[in-house]
C-alpha cells in the first residue's frame, strides 16, 4: 500500500514537471541545453583527466556541476527566473574562464553561450552579459593566431549578440500579445474568464496573507437579448463595448473588469470591505445604470456584490455574487443585491 502511495506521489511529480516544460519556453531551453551542455563537458572533464590534463579536467567538472547544480534547482524550485539568471551568469563565466585556461575551446562555445543567453533573460540583461563576454574574450590577442581570425570572431561573435538581442526582443513582443489575446476578451477588451480565476485566487491569497479585504461584482445588462433580436448583433457588440468602457471610466487604479460571457461582467474591488461596499456600489450602480444610450433605451444592469469570506474559495465567492445578481432580476431589475457571508 505504501508503496503504491509514493509510485502515485511519483507519477504526480513527474507529471508536473512535464506540464512545466511544456508550457514554460524558458525552463525547457534551460533543461535541453543544460543536459546536453552537463553531458559533453563531464565527457571532456574525464578525457582531459584521463590524458593527464588534471586542469582542464577540474575546470570542466566544476563547469560541468555548476551547470547541474542549477538545471536541478530549475526543475525542483519554483523560481524559473532566478534560475535562468543564474544559468546565463555561470555558463558565461564558464565559458570565459575555459577560453583563458584552456585556449580556443572556450571560443567555439561562445556562439552558443551568446544565444542561449538571447533566450532566457530579458533582452537588457542579455545583451550586458554578452557583450562583456565578447569584449573579455576579444582582448585577449593570445587565442588568436592572427589578426584577420581576431577581427573575424569579433565580428562574428558581436552579430550573434546583436542578432540574439532582436530575435529576443521581437520574442517577448509576440509572447506579450499572445498572453494579452489568451486573457482577454477581443471585442471589449475586459479579462476574460481565465483572467478572472487567476485574479481571483491571487485576491484569496492577499486576503489570506495580508487580511486584506476584497469584493466582487457580478453585473449582467438587463433584456440584452431583446437588443440583439431586434436590432442585430454588431448593435449588441456596440452596447457590450460601450458599457465596458463606461465602466471603466468610474474604477479605481486598482480595481479590473472581466467579461464572463454574453452580456455578464465582473467587477472586482480590491481593498474594499462590506461596509464600504454598502456604500460605494449602490452609488455606483446609480452612475453607472441607464446612463448610456442603447438601441431599445437607456443600458440597465442587475448586479449582485460578494465580500470575500474566510469561508470561500475562488468559485464559492464567484457563486454568491452571482446568486446575488439573479436575486435582483428577481426583485424587478436594474438594482444591485448584496450577498450574504
Amino acid at each position: 500500500m505504501a508503496d503504491t502511495k509514493h509510485s502515485r506521489r511519483g507519477d504526480r511529480v513527474l507529471l508536473r514537471l512535464l506540464k512545466r516544460l511544456r508550457t514554460e519556453f524558458e525552463l525547457a531551453v534551460l533543461v535541453s541545453f543544460g543536459v546536453l551542455a552537463t553531458l559533453v563537458i563531464a565527457a571532456m572533464a574525464a578525457y582531459r583527466i584521463g590524458t593527464g590534463h588534471l586542469i582542464g579536467g577540474l575546470v570542466n567538472s566544476g563547469i560541468a556541476l555548476s551547470i547541474l547544480t542549477v538545471v536541478c534547482y530549475a526543475l525542483l524550485g519554483r523560481n524559473t527566473r532566478l534560475a535562468a539568471i543564474l544559468f546565463v551568469l555561470i555558463a558565461s563565466a564558464g565559458c570565459l574562464v575555459s577560453a583563458l585556461i584552456l585556449g580556443r575551446t572556450g571560443l567555439l562555445w561562445s556562439y552558443v553561450v551568446l544565444w542561449i543567453n538571447s533566450l532566457l533573460v530579458n533582452r537588457q540583461l542579455a545583451l550586458a552579459v554578452n557583450l562583456t563576454l565578447v569584449v573579455i574574450l576579444g582582448v585577449q590577442g593570445s587565442l588568436f593566431e592572427s589578426g584577420p581570425e581576431h577581427l573575424s570572431f569579433t565580428v562574428t561573435a558581436l552579430l550573434v549578440a546583436g542578432y540574439g538581442y532582436i530575435h529576443s526582443r521581437r520574442f517577448a513582443a509576440q509572447r506579450q500579445m499572445l498572453e494579452e489575446m489568451a486573457s482577454h476578451d477581443p471585442l471589449t477588451g475586459a479579462g476574460n474568464r481565465r483572467l478572472l480565476k487567476r485574479d481571483l485566487n491571487a485576491a484569496l491569497l492577499r486576503s489570506r496573507l495580508q487580511r486584506e479585504p476584497c469584493t466582487l461584482v457580478v453585473m449582467d445588462i438587463d433584456r440584452f437579448k431583446q437588443v440583439n433580436d431586434r436590432f442585430g448583433h454588431e448593435a449588441g457588440d456596440d452596447v457590450l463595448e460601450r458599457f465596458v468602457r463606461h465602466v471603466r471610466s468610474h474604477m479605481r487604479s486598482g480595481d479590473s473588469l472581466y467579461r464572463m460571457g454574453g452580456e455578464e461582467f465582473v467587477l472586482l474591488l480590491p481593498g474594499m470591505d462590506r461596509g464600504a461596499a454598502g456604500q460605494a456600489l449602490p452609488e455606483l450602480h446609480t452612475r453607472l445604470s441607464g446612463t448610456i444610450a442603447g438601441p431599445a433605451g437607456p443600458v440597465n444592469f442587475s448586479a449582485g456584490a460578494a465580500t470575500l469570506s474566510t469561508a470561500d474559495d475562488w468559485s464559492r465567492w464567484l457563486a454568491r455574487a452571482d446568486t446575488a445578481m439573479y436575486k435582483a432580476k428577481r426583485a424587478g431589475r436594474n438594482r444591485i443585491e448584496f450577498a450574504e457571508p
